[in-house]
């Protein structure tokens, strides 16, 4: 996924590209991701769950160092 736009109000309805079964209406807070436009809490808790990936070896988030060192 590529980095999200700023936050905005959505001005049209439509439907979020990250398919949580709510339609997006006219209001609600949206971010542009890959333009396609996303409930702006459906990025949040996306960017979440990418944060907590933690490497079972160094004990970081990932992507790190042993990463590199696999692809080697």
């Amino acid at each position: 996924m590529s980095p999200m736009s700023r936050i905005f109000e959505a001005r049209y309805p439509g439907r979020c590209a990250n398919d949580c079964g709510v339609r997006i209406e006219p209001g609600d807070p949206v971010v542009y991701v890959d333009d396609d436009p996303v409930h702006a809490q459906c990025e949040e808790a996306t960017a979440t769950e990418r944060v907590l990936s933690v490497c079972g070896k160094c004990h970081l988030t990932k992507p790190c160092e042993c990463d590199d060192e696999e692809a080697s």
